[in-house]
């Protein structure tokens, strides 16, 4: 079996070896440039110029290349924008890029393939030369044109340093490529024949001077002519605008029906004015222009993919056209700070906003109904909130990405899922997942402000691709789904959940099994009854967050009541027996009140959870002769806990229950409202009453 290999390297002696998967990509020094070979065809194709080399005079491109004794025909110059290689010295970028200093290029009869960005920067350059016996290109007047079947075709490149001001199309071209007139800072007018050319997005692009366009006919006479500096397409179709040809208005004219793909592009006027027979607006028409305000009218019915994209001073847009979907409409625009969009929008395609970086509102119509999953559509954005419609069920990958001033989001019950990237390095501190039952890879990964993850309990299972949640150190996650899986069947939820720093995660989840793969020994688990109820009203649970131990003098008729909160964000702030107010200690942990002693006592107790104004109240029984005190978790039903016994209240007649040390073994079962502590050593258990846990401590005097 003959294998193909893909080889990359400089000319002559070999400097390193580096194997590349199924490819062999080798380097080899003293030359310029760095060739890609394919041994099974024995070509070769010039991916660019060695880092730090700087080409000057004449570039001549070789027929071929000999490694090993072997000749490669060269037959392609720079066909790929970018070629990713391992070589330390490659750049990586367009293959003669910015190489300022060239001043005329020769292109062999075999070079058959040339990429449009292959000469991109190169402002001195003056002239093409081709082989005679080129079959492929031609060069006419120092310009480099593409050879068809019935003659020279495309002009592929103009080059931008002969100094001339004007210039006459041949009439053999039929179509000019995309950047044919790049970095030319003096040509100023450029004259027609009247026949058609087919000009593609940017052809113009970087022409900074030139003004206007001329031709030989007048309208109507041929397929193209002029009016106003700007070509047409016969009718009235605008086909091209000269970048420089204002910095004012540019009123298009009543009857033109149509603005072709790039015919705006890089233009430098900020205002432009559509009549109300405007009904198509191609791709690309006004990327990279200079427009400030916008606003499109009702009578258009199509505006084509990225149509205002790149155009750096946009501030406001209203798009009133009739139009039902849109792509990449204004990626890169980023001084955009309000946008209209019309009712009839029904799909919003990738990119649409992308890198906005201004916007700060999110704009989606409500008649939106269906997103590109392929997304971007808000990334980049500076919007703050995000309130996701209920009638959108899944949201595109990296939607939200690099949203880096996004801090609220609220996600509907009717979620289904949660695309990769979707919020990455997005700025919020909490993100309830809503009825998401998938979330993709790295969905809220490199999120700094990140503490705290609920997961409801919306779905049976929800599955979570890798690094799905990158929580800050001592992150709180809330679990209440009755299984969690991950995407790749080798990885475990530790892939799906990621920390900074000291990777301490504290986890509270009511899956009582940790079979889910859950590392224990850098994260805190609890199994926490409220945390249902935490998911369902989106803050923390008063009954989950403190412990109290509270201690009697009969003779003194004073409670003296410890809150100790589990968590160092919970905050006591005053605290109530029998509605006396107790006075704190200097630490705020330890309330003194003057009350009646009784066999039971109510405390209330006011606090904050990360911010949040909570309250808990709580009785407790009037502690008997023995007992120094009594600690009890508040969560669940109620627990008393008195000499020789624990009495459960709150539940049915005969509740279930376990009895667990601190090392997880169950030291008791039964069945009942009473249970019998008498042979229990001093210690911290854990009880299940009914399948849920209650942690509770037990300490009796020595």
């Amino acid at each position: 079996m003959h294998i193909k290999k893909i080889l990359t390297f400089l000319a002559s002696a070999i400097i390193t070896w580096l194997p590349v998967g199924a490819e062999d990509i080798r380097f080899i020094g003293d030359d310029n440039l760095i060739y890609r070979i394919d041994t099974e065809t024995v070509h070769a194709e010039i991916l660019g110029v060695k880092t730090g080399v700087k080409l000057t005079g004449e570039v001549r491109i070789p027929e071929k290349v000999t490694y090993e004794g072997v000749d490669y025909t060269v037959d392609a110059v720079g066909r790929f924008d970018t070629f990713w290689t391992s070589e330390p010295d490659y750049d990586d970028k367009p293959c003669f890029y910015q190489q300022d200093e060239i001043t005329s290029v020769y292109i062999p009869k075999t070079v058959k393939d040339i990429g449009y960005r292959t000469f991109a920067g190169c402002k001195s350059l003056k002239s093409f030369s081709v082989s005679p016996s080129s079959p492929y290109f031609r060069s006419d007047g120092g310009n480099l044109f593409i050879r068809c079947k019935n003659g020279d075709k495309q002009l592929l490149r103009y080059p931008p340093g002969t100094g001339a001001t004007s210039w006459t199309m041949p009439e053999s071209c039929e179509e000019i490529c995309e950047g044919a007139f790049a970095d030319n800072t003096t040509l100023e007018s450029i004259t027609f024949t009247g026949r058609f050319v087919w000009i593609k997005p940017g052809a113009f692009y970087g022409a900074t001077a030139l003004k206007t366009f001329k031709a030989h006919s007048s309208a109507g006479d041929e397929s193209m002519y002029v009016k106003d500096g700007i070509l047409y397409h016969y009718p009235a179709i605008v086909a091209a605008v000269p970048p420089a040809l204002t910095n004012g208005v540019i009123i298009v004219p009543e009857g033109v029906t149509t603005i072709y793909s790039g015919a705006f592009y890089g233009n430098k006027a900020q205002y432009v004015r559509f009549p109300s027979s405007l009904e198509n607006i191609g791709d690309w028409a006004f990327t990279a222009s200079a427009i400030v305000d916008l606003i499109v009218p009702a009578n258009v019915t199509e505006i084509g993919h990225y149509a205002f994209s790149n155009c750096k001073s946009l501030k406001k847009a209203d798009i009133r056209a009739n139009i039902t979907q849109g792509c990449g409409f204004f990626e890169n625009c980023s001084a955009l700070t309000e946008c209209t969009l019309p009712p009839t929008l029904t799909y919003m395609e990738r990119h649409f906003f992308r890198n906005c970086s201004s916007l700060s509102t999110l704009c989606l119509p409500s008649t939106v109904t269906r997103m590109e999953t392929s997304g971007g559509q808000f990334s980049g954005t500076a919007i703050t909130k995000v309130v996701w419609p209920e009638h959108l069920d899944e949201i595109p990958q990296s939607c939200f990405e690099d949203c880096a001033s996004l801090t609220s989001i609220t996600l509907p019950s009717t979620l289904r899922k949660i695309n990769d990237f979707a919020f990455s390095a997005a700025a919020i501190e909490t993100i309830n997942t809503g009825g998401a039952s998938e979330i993709g890879y790295r969905a809220f990964a490199d999120c700094p402000n990140l503490r705290k993850v609920v997961i409801p309990a919306n779905n049976d299972t929800v599955k979570l691709g890798r690094i799905a949640f990158e929580l800050v150190n001592n992150g709180s996650l809330f679990i209440n789904a009755k299984d969690i899986v991950c995407y790749e069947p080798d990885s475990s939820l530790d892939d799906a959940f990621y920390t900074y720093g000291s990777m301490d995660l504290q986890l509270y989840t009511t899956i009582q099994t940790c079979r889910h793969g859950f590392v224990s020994y850098w994260r805190t688990l609890y199994y926490v009854p409220g945390a249902e109820e935490i998911a369902r009203r989106g803050k923390p649970n008063s009954k989950s967050e403190l412990m109290y131990t509270l201690s009697a003098d009969k003779k003194a008729n004073s409670v003296t009541v410890t809150v100790s909160p589990r968590f160092w964000w919970v905050k006591p702030k005053a605290v109530r027996v029998d509605n006396v107010e107790a006075t704190a200690s200097s630490d705020g942990l330890k309330w003194t009140a003057k009350v009646k002693t009784g066999d039971k006592y109510t405390v209330e107790v006011d606090f904050t959870a990360r911010d949040v104004k909570m309250n808990a109240t709580h009785q407790f029984p009037m502690p008997e002769a023995g007992v120094d005190d009594i600690e009890i978790d508040s969560a669940g039903p109620d627990i008393e806990i008195s000499r020789g016994e624990i009495r459960i209240t709150g539940t049915g007649d005969s509740p279930r229950w376990q009895i667990y040390n601190a090392s997880g073994i169950v030291t008791a079962r039964g069945e009942g409202t009473t249970i019998s502590t008498g042979n229990m050593t001093p210690g911290i258990y854990m009880i299940a009453i009914d399948d849920i846990h209650h942690s509770i401590v037990k300490k009796i005097r020595i």
